[in-house]
Order: C-alpha cells, then structure tokens, then sequence
C-alpha cells in the first residue's frame, strides 16, 4: 500500500483558472463541476490537490504523470473516485486507487491510497498453454459434466459455465430429461443432453446412454446435484469403469465412491477427487477432527492408496498425487458459499479437456478459482459473495495470468 498526501491553498486556484486552455490540467466533466458550483475555487483546489496525491502515492511528478490522465468524479452518495484516463501513465484500475479530500479554512488536503493489486504466481501462469491463432473450439477440448437431479439443477449449471470461462472449446451438460427443460432455458452457451430415465433421477440403467454420450468427450466430470438415490452408487461406478477419459469426481459422486472403494484403484483413467473435510473422512472412515489435524497426511495417503490426484479444500488447499505435493495460497472465506464447489469442479474440468494432467489441473485450478474469488472479494467484500460471482472474475483471472 502506497499514500500521497497533498495540501493546497484554495487561493492558489485562481490563477490556474484563468488559464485560457484548462484541458491540461481539468477534465470537461471536472471543469464543469467547477463553474457550476458556487464553491469554484474549493472544487478546483480539491481536484488539483487530488491529483498532486495521486502523483506522489505513484512515486513520480505531477507533470510526468500528467494532470489530464485522470479525473475526480463523484459517485451517487458523493463520495470522490478517480477516473484514470490514460492507463499507460497510470497503470491502475478504478479500484485499485482509493482517494480522500477534506477542506479547512483556505486549505484543501487530499490524501490518495494505492492498494497492492492482487499478482498472479508466474510459477502457476509458466503452465498456461498458449492458444494458437489458428485454432478453433475443438481444440481446447470437449468438456461433459454428468449431474443434476431433481431440484439440483444450479450445482451443473455452475459447473459447465465455469468449465466455459476457464478455456473450454465445447461445454456439455449431461442431465436427467426431468431437469433437461431448466437447463435449456438457462444454458446459452453450454450444449445440455438430456438423458431418459425412470423416476427423474440418474440410475443404474441410466449408464449405458451415458457412456455412449460421453464416447467422443476429452475430459468428464461427475457429481454436482447428482444426488444421493440408492442406485446413484452403481451409476457411478458403472461410468468410470467402462470409460477411458480423465475424470474430476466431486460432490454426490464422492459419497457414492465412499460407499465402495474396492474398484478405485484398478481405474485405467486419470482422475482428480475434489473432497471437503466431510467428504475427506467419508473416503477415509475417519473424522473430520482427524482429515483436519493433518491435511497433508491426510490427502497422500489416501492418493498414494489408491493411485489418483487428490484435491483437498478448504483453507490452503492440498493438491497431491501421493508424492507431488502444492499446497494453494489464493482464495478467502467470501468463498465458503453454496455451488463454490461446482464452480472449482468446472475449471478443473475445462483444464483437463484442454490436455493438462490431473496434477497440473488440480494445482491451476486451485489456484485460477482461489485468484478468482480474492478478485470478487475486491470488489464485492465477503459477505454477500456467491459462486457466481467467482465465475465472473475467472476471465480476468486467466487474463492477468496470460499477461505475466
């Protein structure tokens, strides 16, 4: 965090304002503000005294800065902003830059605060491929998130539009017919495939349609809002024994798994399991108490038992492969909030389509979905944060990552 601090004399003003080409130092919005208050002389000493903070909080002149790269403009309650007009100059966003002014006497005092902007890690951007400009959606992978059910339609919802917003060329959502109609109406760029089946819910029966939809698919996730039916176990076994793709397998599918891990181990497939706590101490028969005294431990075990990548949430999340092990830096409890999951399943999900391995995806998409809810929490603050929101800031995300 960096403070300019700048104090001018109100009289000092006058002889600026007789200036006959005030472009150099007043915007046209400012200069309008200026002429018609009846203050005129306090408004122009509060926009100068601004802006000779802001130059200092940089470091530089105010000449070198240029007094027309930005403008003060007001918000609805009042309260000043700056308006950064020339990025080159003043390489900040809006919101980066916070400004105080205060009048006394014949004097104005304005005080301008630089906030640290969030930096992406150069590490975890250095495995971002970089796309070729002669390219289309088939290359960047076909993404298909198997979940939903009855009154759980937003968990895949959430799933396959951030499986969109972290780089997939094609994203499919696999429902049942009995919610297909609800995602159709809220799908505009995601691709929904209904799958017929008795009662609304996936079932046993439902996998051999299932397994011939997701033939031709580069990556697949399973689990968001697939509920927790007696057959939804069966389901999920029967699709990752007979496919052959990565999988992400997050949220019902992960209390499906922990009813029968015999079979895990003799996957053919690469596959990520993105467990909470609870979810953690299901796989495991433990406690919570236990899966949090030791996270690490916790987390290699059970990857190094059973031959797969591991994501385990929570407050620096634990990637590992049973020997490999990152541990994640970015993210804030805003994010302790319904369908954060589903939103972190979808990106994974997007980065193995694209041909990432599951401990490259599980790392990047830690990272990319942490950045972007620190990104929200900017902005938003933590409180009223929903997953959507992180959704949001997964393009600038990416784009702050491309940039390093």
């Amino acid at each position: 965090m960096k403070i300019g601090v700048d104090i001018v004399k109100v009289s000092r003003l006058k002889e600026i304002l007789k200036r006959k080409k005030l472009d150099s130092v007043f915007s046209k919005a400012e200069q309008e503000r200026i002429f018609r208050n009846k203050n005129t002389l306090e408004s122009a000493s509060s926009y100068f005294a601004s802006k000779e903070a802001l130059s200092k909080a940089m470091g530089i002149g105010i000449w070198k800065m240029g007094l027309d790269s930005v403008e003060v403009l007001h918000d609805d309650m009042g309260k000043p902003y700056f308006n950064i007009l020339n990025k080159e100059k003043i390489p900040f966003s809006n919101e980066e830059v916070d400004l105080s002014i205060a009048h006394d006497g014949e004097y104005c005092i304005a005080a301008a605060v630089l906030k640290d902007p969030l930096q992406a890690d150069r590490k975890i951007s250095g495995l971002l491929k970089k796309r070729k400009r002669d390219s289309n959606k088939g290359d960047y992978g076909r993404a298909a998130l198997i979940g939903g059910s009855s009154g759980m339609s937003g968990s895949c919802f959430l799933s396959s539009t951030a499986a969109l917003r972290s780089g997939a060329g094609l994203s499919y959502t696999i429902v049942p017919d009995s919610i297909s109609q609800i995602l159709q109406i809220k799908s505009l760029e995601t691709i929904v495939i209904p799958i017929h089946t008795e009662g609304g819910d996936f079932n046993a029966a439902s996998s051999s349609e299932v397994l011939e939809k997701i033939k031709n698919m580069d990556a697949i996730g399973i689990g968001p809002g697939l509920g927790s039916g007696e057959e939804i176990a069966d389901f999920v076994k029967k699709i990752l024994i007979h496919s052959d793709k990565p999988f992400v397998i997050d949220a019902d599918a992960l209390n499906a798994l922990s009813k029968d891990l015999s079979y895990v181990s003799d996957l053919s497939q690469d596959i990520i399991l993105t467990p909470h706590p609870l979810e953690m101490a299901r796989l495991l028969g433990t406690t919570v108490d236990e899966v949090e005294k030791d996270r690490i431990s916790a987390a290699k075990h059970f990857a190094k038992l059973y031959g797969c990548t591991l994501l385990l949430k929570g407050s620096k999340t634990v990637v590992t492969n049973g020997e490999e092990v990152y541990i994640n830096t970015t993210g804030n409890p805003g994010m302790a909030t319904a369908g954060s999951g589903d939103v972190l399943t979808g990106i994974i999900l997007a980065l193995l389509g694209q041909g990432y391995g599951t401990m490259e995806a599980g790392k990047m998409g830690a990272y990319i979905h942490g950045f972007a809810g620190d990104l929200a929490k900017e902005e938003l603050g933590e409180m009223g944060m929903v997953a959507s929101d992180i959704i949001r800031y997964l393009p600038k995300t990416l784009k702050r990552m491309e940039e390093l």
